[in-house]
């Protein structure tokens, strides 16, 4: 072993214990869709069975592969809530999505330069960057600090690509597989390592014939049980989803995309309009970009293109879909992009460095220079916001990496509680329609209705709702037929949900009185979409 991967070693192990830290000494403020696989988790634990509501056999959770897992973390640890168990063991999947990171970005960079005689200390130079980015990078430790299943997604990927560059095109299309069973866009990655697998010194018809077995084999058992179980392998959730649940307008995923990773080698500087500072960002993404793809194509080679081509195949895909991206859709495309810049910049060195290994070096430094420098930038504005007033460093509010303070936080603990009125006031078997399920449904036996129709499905005729029933396009809103249909004993939804299709409406302030409010947050200043309670309606009739 080199001195170097020794150094590396040191260097990667101190990142990885500030990474332990934040998921194991953070406050447990898990995003309020995690509480929905939470419930599917429990039930399958306890025996219920993998239902939302008992016996309706409805799954409405996206990650089949996550909620068998937690299901298995609750039956061991019975003990423990099962949103501790998923913010603190998603440590596993982030740390293994880091060594994942590593060994494909090295067997990428050994490709790019095969004759280099260098090409193990650079391949390690270049690996340690990209893993270093990563460990580092605030806006991947809080995705995972989320409760989502995020970094289950984004460990398949990444193996998925290394065990191709390893020359090992099973394992890569059983990783694909697996992928697939945790998102369903993880089976499109199945074209960008087919094409990368063309430079695999294997059979095409053999190897075609093997990578097909291999990635149907779980997608099959999935398919078997879940038609038996809920008439389909269509996770719910994807159904109404594609109603559409939010009717934005054409292109607004692509644009999204674009302001997103365009700007991501800049995170941390300046955001203002000022000319200077907008300059120097735009300055500095159209350059990391370029240099990137770039240095990427001059590779010549499929497999060391492989990272941008699953980026490409992603960004494809949700340009069409056209989703509302939340912040948990982000990690499997940055990191992606951050193999492209890394092995990128090895294109660049092995090609300006050939027959001079110092030049090569160079790159390598520039790039470990920008990670240092770009890392500290994205950082700074958290720690800053955490010394507040003269009252000392507000050491939770880092480990939280800024959720503690949040009103779209908050409002978990706030649906936790109105779940805990419902429970105390209302009989039981009573109905319950709510415009977010998450930590409501989680926290109440209540038969849940879901106005998004994630795991109802008669909300889903009743979507998108009209346009002059809600805010706008990315806001959600209970549809006014489907209380009609239901007439659900309460109704709980902050104001934002309800402003136009309900709080308006004749029909339904004849029906139903309200009965409770609960406070987002503490304190009057926290407001939420507008709002500061979550209403409690109770039919009167």
């Amino acid at each position: 072993m080199s001195s170097w991967a020794w150094v590396w070693a040191g260097v990667l192990l101190m990142a990885s214990v500030a990474s332990i830290r934040i998921h194991f000494q953070g406050p447990v403020i898990p995003e309020d869709d995690a509480y929905i696989a939470y419930r599917y988790a429990d039930h399958l634990a306890t025996g219920v069975g993998p239902y939302y509501n008992d016996g309706e056999r409805v799954f409405g959770a996206t990650s089949p592969l996550y909620v068998l897992w937690l299901a298995g973390l609750r039956t061991l640890f019975s003990d423990i809530p099962t949103p501790v168990l998923s913010v603190r063991g998603n440590l596993l999947f982030f740390l293994t999505a880091a060594v994942a990171l590593w060994w494909g970005t090295f067997v990428l960079a050994r490709r790019v330069a095969p004759a280099s005689v260098s090409k193990v200390t650079m391949s390690l130079h270049w690996a340690g960057s990209a893993t270093l980015a990563f460990l580092l990078a605030p806006d991947l430790l809080r995705a995972s600090i989320l409760g989502m299943e995020t970094f289950l997604f984004v460990t398949w990927m990444l193996w998925a690509v290394a065990a191709m560059a390893s020359d090992r095109p099973g394992a890569s299309f059983a990783l694909v597989g697996l992928a697939s069973l945790t998102r369903p866009e993880g089976l499109l990655l199945a074209a960008p390592l087919a094409l990368a697998a063309r430079e695999l010194p294997h059979g095409r018809r053999e190897m075609a014939l093997r990578c097909a077995l291999f990635l149907a084999a779980p997608v099959v058992v999935w398919v078997l049980a879940a038609t038996w179980l809920f008439g389909s392998p269509v996770p719910h959730s994807v159904v109404a989803k594609g109603a559409p649940l939010y009717p934005l307008p054409p292109g607004d995923a692509l644009r999204a995309i674009i302001d997103h990773l365009a700007f991501w080698p800049a995170r941390g500087w300046p955001e203002g309009t000022g000319a200077v500072a907008l300059g120097l960002r735009i300055v500095l993404a159209v350059v990391w970009n370029l240099l990137a793809g770039i240095g990427l194509w001059m590779t010549g080679r499929p497999l060391t293109r492989c990272p941008g081509g699953v980026l490409a195949t992603l960004v494809i895909f949700y340009s069409l879909v056209n989703p509302l991206f939340f912040e948990w859709y982000w990690p499997p495309m940055e990191v992606c992009w951050l193999m492209v810049v890394v092995v990128g910049a090895a294109g660049w060195g092995h090609r300006w460095g050939e027959g001079n290994p110092s030049r090569e070096a160079l790159v390598a430094c520039g790039l470990l220079a920008w990670v240092v420098f770009s890392t500290g930038l994205a950082w700074r504005p958290l720690v800053d916001a955490a010394r507040i007033g003269g009252r000392g460093f507000d050491a939770e509010f880092v480990a939280s990496l800024g959720r503690s303070r949040e009103a779209a936080a908050l409002r978990v603990h706030a649906y936790r509680d109105a779940a805990r009125w419902i429970n105390s006031h209302a009989p039981l078997g009573s109905t319950v329609l709510a415009a977010e399920i998450g930590a409501l449904g989680y926290y109440t036996p209540a038969w849940i209705i879901d106005a998004a129709g994630l795991v109802t499905p008669e909300a889903v005729r009743h979507l998108p709702v009209a346009p002059e029933r809600r805010l706008a396009p990315e806001v959600g809103a209970i549809p006014r037929g489907l209380v009609q249909d239901t007439r659900p004993d309460y109704v709980v939804t902050l104001p934002v949900f309800a402003a136009k299709s309900l709080l308006d409406w004749p029909w339904f302030l004849e029906h139903y009185d309200r009965v409770h409010e609960v406070d987002v947050g503490p304190s009057p200043r926290i407001r939420l979409w507008g709002g500061r309670s979550i209403l409690i309606f109770q039919r009167v009739d």
